[in-house]
């Protein structure tokens, strides 16, 4: 990963300004680096984050690892890439104490709007195989943590379903049943599963077809063997050619 300097009064011509040394393969054993991305301490310019992702899918990589980043030391210049002035890289997973709200992601970006950070990754390795997750960047100091995050929805772009929609009607953590709604611009063939943190699937709700406008299923928070899930964090992916939604339901017993 490396910097490069627009030159004065062009965007046409630029100057390479070097690599990060932090992110040789020699120092991240990772043999490609993805989506490199820098953001500053709470909207300031008092500290910087690098952060990048693991391509591919390294030796010993569970989506675990995936996006790491390095701190720049305070006062030093974020087109400076001497090593000196980087932290060594750190997995964003652990530096959450194990947060699973990270777990899976890839090509991570960052985007401030209206005073809030919010921190966005592919969910690539993911119980739902495929998805944008998005969270709210909580501060703390320097340090900071994420919020819960919610999944987008992803369509193959030329998809005649691209209208569907899934949401939760009325759900709070504590409630005994999911309701889910559905409306959808046509009559498709699709899957409603849930699965736990870990892609297990816990569920099957529907595996037919999903009428056209409005509809519902519900869940009754149990497994498919008839018992009730434990408190955490359950995954509902509803999959149709050509796209996914997906939803997040924690529960709390």
């Amino acid at each position: 990963v490396g910097v490069a300097r627009s030159q004065p009064g062009t965007v046409d011509a630029w100057d390479d300004l070097g690599f990060f040394p932090g992110t040789l393969r020699r120092n991240t054993r990772v043999g490609q680096l993805e989506g490199p991305h820098v953001f500053p301490v709470n909207g300031t310019s008092a500290g910087w984050r690098l952060m990048f992702s693991s391509a591919g899918s390294p030796p010993g990589e569970e989506g675990l690892t995936t996006i790491r980043f390095e701190t720049l030391v305070p006062g030093a210049s974020l087109a400076d890439t001497t090593q000196g002035n980087w932290s060594s890289q750190q997995v964003l997973m652990q530096y959450l104490n194990g947060d699973d709200a990270v777990f899976g992601w890839s090509g991570s970006e960052e985007l401030r709007a209206e005073g809030v950070d919010y921190l966005a990754g592919f969910t690539a390795w993911g119980p739902l195989y495929q998805g944008i997750a998005i969270t709210g960047v909580l501060w703390h100091g320097d340090d900071f943590t994420l919020e819960n995050p919610a999944v987008t929805a992803v369509n193959e772009y030329r998809s005649p379903g691209r209208g569907v929609r899934m949401s939760l009607a009325g759900y709070t953590p504590c409630a005994g049943r999911v309701m889910f709604l559905f409306d959808s611009p046509l009559e498709l063939p699709a899957q409603l599963e849930v699965f736990d943190t870990m892609g297990r699937r816990l569920a099957s709700l529907l595996a037919g077809t999903l009428p056209k406008g409005r509809s519902r299923v519900s869940w009754d928070l149990s497994t498919r063997d008839g018992a009730s899930v434990m408190s955490g964090v359950y995954f509902a992916r509803l999959s149709f050619a050509g796209g996914i939604r997906a939803a997040r339901i924690p529960v709390v017993r």
